[in-house]
């Protein structure tokens, strides 16, 4: 057997895609098999070649794996393949060339006489005898580029992918997703619309588009026809490559990576692909809910301060209500009641000394008198007569029966009360009230007994539902981690392209206006905690602020209460000891003029404590109105700087979950 080894390494060294012969390629073997066969070797001698280059025991291989055609594939099997190509010729059916791009062979070639001269290829199609299609296909021991396509390229047979004859065409078959005409868009655009489709375009929009020719191959004859279609109507594009496929970095709480921008044409084009009748804006899993939420709520805080006025108004209803509901009296009470400890503290020694000497006399006849005596041993007689005192005057809760006067101790003097009244006062510091203040604020505030139930209503409203439709089409949170609309991040989606498979489109910018149509698909899970002093938020908030020791609170807005209550506690105690100052007690002679003794001293003595009492619980609720006022102040100033601020001030931790439902244009 006579062989030409140079021409066909030469013929091996084109069909590879590297122009480097592999030997321990398989599909380089393959290829040479093929070549051999041209050659005329037989199936034994081949077998043995690839034996001796492979060092190993190989079977027979697949002559219907993807390859180029040949001129034995025109007479096996009837001549099966040559009525193919007759047929292809005919109605200018497209094929594929050994480098990918898609060609259409001229008519014309039907009646040429290819490389002897002798018959068309038309006759040569209808009776493919050996003799036949050598002489047509072949110049001497070569294949002559006879083969002539709409564009006057001209082709060997074996320049011809075979794929389409054996029914086993690169992308013919699988699942076809989106990903896949994202791709057969980005090519179709570049071939139809940018200029690659002379001679190796394919494999140069493939590298201009970043698409892997592997990966696209597999679903090319599927998406590239819908890709065609779809390049007609975005012809103005410029040139775009396929970004689906990359990944890009997010911020927290999102995880996926995958960009929203399917496919890239510079600032302006950062498009979202969606096939027509019903496409999901996001994925469903966890991470990307939460994230949605998260970003939502960053815009919606920035571009929407105003949604925050019915939020404000019904917090600051709630804490005017509260405290509208504070008397003072219970204040009143608790200074009634520390004053009795007070009182019960200076008078006892007093009493206790009297009843010593009332006892020693009783002791005279202790047998007589044991009963006195055993009942005079006992506290609670001293206290029930100190606490009958009190209640004469209307400064305590206890019995006024005369029973509990113990025969023989002094009447406390009324100007002993007043004195003693006054020093209590220095003293006191009105802590009642202040705590008070704050379990009325904390009520107000309380995230699940008062709150919750205002914050639910603001997830329910179309505004903040038309920016959780934004993030979920756009990813500007995702990928940016700002609240800037006009975000640069090339992940980030500006506009969505709707196809179908009849190559129609619908070209929408991702706006917030566009995304307000698309409200009634939102659905949003909301909870809520209070941070707590070990939460980063409350205390980096804190610390931005200047709070010394934030350890010490629970938000920024306790923080300020504190200084509130403390600033007002000094106004207090000041008010309340210039109203004793001023009261009839301390004034000169008045008891000089209380001429009468017994019950109308005291009767005196008790209206004077009243109305004294009575000023202190209007100076109280004063206070109160004071304290209520500054928090509503500190409120407004957290409001007019956000939702986050404002949440993130009170110390309120707002843990949501937003989805979209599937949309179309």
């Amino acid at each position: 057997m006579k062989n030409n080894w140079n021409k066909i390494l030469n013929e091996l060294s084109y069909r590879v895609s590297t122009g480097i012969p592999d030997l321990s390629n398989e599909q380089h073997l393959m290829k040479l098999w093929d070549i051999l066969q041209e050659h005329n070797w037989s199936v034994d001698a081949r077998v043995e070649l690839l034996k001796n280059l492979s060092n190993q025991g190989i079977q027979k291989p697949n002559l219907l794996s993807e390859a180029v055609l040949n001129r034995a594939e025109m007479t096996k099997d009837g001549g099966k393949y040559a009525t193919m190509l007759l047929n292809f010729i005919k109605n200018q059916e497209e094929l594929t060339n050994n480098l990918g791009d898609k060609i259409v062979l001229a008519k014309s070639n039907l009646n040429s006489k290819g490389a002897a001269g002798k018959n068309s290829l038309q006759d040569v199609l209808n009776n493919p005898t050996e003799d036949n299609v050598k002489d047509w296909f072949m110049g001497g021991s070569s294949y002559s580029p006879e083969l002539v396509d709409t564009k006057g390229n001209k082709y060997t047979i074996t320049q011809i992918d075979k794929g389409k004859f054996s029914g086993k065409a690169v992308g013919a078959g699988g699942k076809i997703d989106a990903a896949n005409y994202e791709m057969g868009i980005c090519i179709a655009h570049a071939i139809a619309n940018k200029g690659y489709d002379g001679s190796g375009g394919y494999l140069k929009a493939l590298s201009a588009t970043g698409i892997n020719r592997t990966k696209y191959e597999k679903y090319r004859e599927a998406v590239e026809p819908v890709g065609f279609k779809v390049a007609k109507n975005i012809s103005s594009y410029p040139l775009l490559t396929h970004s689906g496929a990359g990944k890009a970095s997010v911020v927290n709480p999102y995880s996926n990576a995958t960009p929203k921008t399917d496919i890239f044409g510079g600032a302006d084009y950062r498009i979202s692909l969606k096939q027509e009748g019903g496409a999901q804006l996001m994925s469903g899993g966890a991470a990307d809910t939460k994230g949605v939420f998260v970003g939502a709520k960053t815009f919606w805080s920035k571009y929407e301060p105003g949604e925050m006025d019915t939020l404000l108004s019904e917090v600051i209803g709630t804490i005017d209500t509260d405290f509208k509901k504070i008397s003072g009296d219970n204040t009143v009470s608790r200074i009634k009641e520390k004053f009795g400890e007070y009182y019960m503290g200076f008078r006892m020694p007093v009493i206790q000394q009297e009843v010593n000497k009332i006892v020693t006399k009783l002791n005279k006849d202790k047998k007589k008198n044991a009963k006195d005596i055993k009942k005079l041993q006992k506290p609670e007689t001293l206290e029930m007569h100190i606490k009958l005192e009190l209640s004469s005057l209307g400064l305590g809760r206890g019995s006024k029966d005369p029973k509990h006067i113990i025969p023989g101790v002094s009447q406390v003097k009324p100007n002993k009360v007043s004195s003693e009244f006054n020093n209590f006062f220095k003293t006191y510091n009105n802590e009642e009230a202040r705590e008070e203040a704050r379990q009325v604020l904390e009520h107000s505030m309380d995230i699940k007994a008062s709150l919750k139930p205002k914050f639910d209503k603001l997830w329910e409203n179309d505004i903040f539902k038309k920016w959780v439709v934004y993030e979920a089409a756009s990813g500007n949170y995702k990928f940016s981690g700002n609240d800037n609309l006009n975000s640069g991040e090339a992940a980030m989606a500006n506009r969505i392209l709707q196809f179908n498979s009849s190559g129609n489109v619908k070209d929408v910018m991702i706006t917030p206006d566009w995304a307000k149509g698309y409200s009634s698909k939102v659905k949003s899970t909301v909870g809520y905690k209070t941070a707590g002093k070990t939460k980063a938020t409350a205390f980096r908030l804190m610390t931005e602020q200047g709070v010394k020791n934030p350890e010490k609170y629970n938000s920024l807005f306790e923080y300020e209460i504190e200084k509130i209550l403390k600033t007002e506690q000094v106004k207090l105690n000041e008010g309340i000891n210039k109203i004793i100052e001023q009261s009839e007690l301390l004034q000169e002679g008045f008891f000089d003029n209380l001429v009468q003794k017994g019950k109308s001293l005291v009767s005196k003595l008790k209206k004077v404590l009243t109305t004294l009492m009575n000023k202190i619980k209007n100076f109280l609720k004063k206070y109160f109105i004071d304290v209520a006022k500054k928090a509503i102040s500190k409120l407004k100033e957290y409001a007019t700087k956000g939702f986050n601020f404002f949440v993130e001030a009170l110390g309120i931790e707002v843990n949501g979950t937003a989805s979209v439902g599937k949309i179309s244009l």
